[in-house]
């Protein structure tokens, strides 16, 4: 598993209890000296943690750039959470960071890995935002720009909170309230619809669509 922009790296702490058996890459924007500047104990008590269960930490990763700054790996799950370019009102370059991300992502995913971007309601733009649907020019537009290199939605469902505090790319004093996001869940081409299936709390593009990889 790759984790991407994880902050001080308390998500990837988060998922310890129950990726006991996983092999885990957490990476960071930020050089260790930076992290530990901008997030100070925190960050050295969510690296010691991690690195008793022997998880790989990364730092300095772009994730719209990874084969320059990330270990030569092929990953089966990789997790994003609230990717954003900072500052408000920017729909163009968040549009084109998750164009770049997904570009990047196709040198070290699995043909049948799962990409996991979690973002708030109303930004991806899909029918899953429901209430908080926007505009097709007000939205980051996540299917069009997974689409491009060749990625396609096959779920959305609520991020769960559970073992996890968001505390904002800015740092704990200006965290942000996510307990409303959406996890979107991406595969390569191609796939082929078998059913759809209604559960409560889990949509997709599509109502809520199973997809399976061809084989």
């Amino acid at each position: 598993m790759l984790v991407l922009g994880d902050g001080d790296l308390s998500y990837t702490k988060s998922l310890i209890p129950t990726l006991e058996k996983c092999w885990i890459t957490t990476s960071v924007f930020l050089s260790k000296e930076e992290l530990l500047s901008t997030y100070g104990e925190d960050a050295i008590t969510n690296i010691r943690v991690l690195q008793e269960k022997n998880v790989q930490i990364e730092f300095s990763v772009d994730a719209t750039n990874l084969p320059d700054t990330l270990s030569n790996q092929k990953y089966d799950c990789v997790h994003f959470n609230f990717p954003h370019t900072g500052g408000k009102g920017k729909i163009s370059e968040n549009r084109k960071l998750l164009k770049d991300l997904f570009r990047s992502l196709k040198a070290v995913v699995k043909p049948t890995s799962n990409i996991e971007i979690s973002l708030l309601p109303g930004q991806g733009g899909t029918p899953a935002d429901q209430e908080k649907l926007r505009s097709k020019g007000n939205n980051w537009n996540i299917q069009e720009a997974a689409a491009q290199s060749g990625f396609i939605l096959c779920l959305v469902e609520k991020f769960s909170t559970r073992f996890y505090n968001l505390t904002g790319y800015r740092g704990k004093s200006n965290a942000f309230f996510c307990d409303t996001g959406l996890r979107h869940t991406f595969k390569l081409q191609p796939f082929r619809l078998l059913h759809i299936h209604h559960q409560q709390g889990t949509t997709s593009a599509c109502g809520l669509t199973l997809l399976q990889h061809l084989t």
